[in-house]
């Protein structure tokens, strides 16, 4: 085994779901990796195990080609195994590995939004945004990252305690939270707004169609790649010219496709420099152009 592996470049794959996410994976394969180790239900003491028995295998050059990638939907347990994995290789003075840190894409999806969004809108400071679905992870990576650029952002929930315990979390003064149980609730929110964001579960619209055609944003954006989008019939051809007449629209194709494109240049730039691409370093991105 040592032989076949060696020079190799090497992904171990920690998925913190039921199973291991083959979409991380094939981008993987995608960027010239050579080998990838699945392991799925992977928690914090499992994750420390791994990493261990990974190390004692590799020479300090083919530890150069080897890279841990933690992922999964179940996100905190996810960042509990990240946090351990890092504790452990501080604590126990073992040799520095590379390190990917985006579970359920949340970090790679919120840079793409970003760079998409400053292509068509030179300058977010002071602009007022609307996060529809905005308390799901992704939601609260975007809304946060939009603060930071200056700009006025509110989060909806269906649920109040939630956006509430959300709120708390962020503590950021140019974000607030509206409650949103019906489509009257989502009209009066999205009056004013300069831009409109759609993070909510895939498959489930956040905003009809006669809504976003009553108000006059300067871009609409929908995250999701699985019909029904967040935006009604931000898929079909003639509804979508027509918003472009408009204002700006982005749609998932553009979100994703730039996604898969940043992931691929993570994947490639760690390999030899047994560096962690966290949440701070993915978000980086942003800065480049595409």
């Amino acid at each position: 085994m040592y032989l076949f592996t060696m020079g190799k470049k090497i992904l171990v794959y920690l998925d913190s779901g039921t199973y291991p996410c083959p979409f991380d994976c094939l981008l993987a394969y995608d960027s010239g990796y050579d080998h990838i180790v699945n392991y799925h239900s992977v928690d914090g003491e499992k994750g420390v195990k791994i990493i261990q028995d990974v190390i004692f295998t590799r020479s300090e050059e083919d530890l150069k080609n080897t890279v841990f990638f933690i992922g999964g939907t179940d996100i905190k347990t996810a960042e509990k195994c990240f946090n351990e994995i890092k504790l452990f290789l501080l604590t126990s003075k073992m040799p520095q590995v590379s390190i990917i840190f985006d579970p359920n894409g949340i970090y790679t999806i919120t840079a793409s939004m970003l760079i998409n969004i400053k292509k068509k809108i030179k300058d977010i400071e002071d602009k007022k945004i609307l996060v529809l679905g905005g308390t799901g992870s992704i939601g609260q990576c975007i809304a946060q990252l939009l603060a930071e650029k200056k700009a006025f952002v509110t989060i909806t929930s269906r649920s109040r305690d939630k956006l509430n315990g959300i709120l708390s979390v962020l503590d950021n003064k140019r974000i607030d939270g509206f409650v949103c149980e019906c489509e009257s609730d989502t009209r009066l929110i999205s009056k004013r707004k300069d831009i409109i964001i759609t993070t909510g579960p895939p498959g489930r619209t956040m905003i009809r169609k006669e809504t976003i055609a009553k108000i006059n944003p300067s871009a609409v954006v929908d995250v999701s790649a699985i019909m029904p989008f967040g935006i009604e019939n931000f898929n079909k051809t003639k509804d979508l010219t027509d918003l472009k007449k408009r204002f700006a629209c982005i749609g998932g194709k553009d979100i994703w496709s730039l996604k898969n494109k940043i992931e691929k240049k993570i994947l490639n730039n760690v390999i030899k420099k047994r560096i962690i691409y966290d949440k701070t370093e993915i978000l980086r991105f942003t800065g480049d152009k595409y």
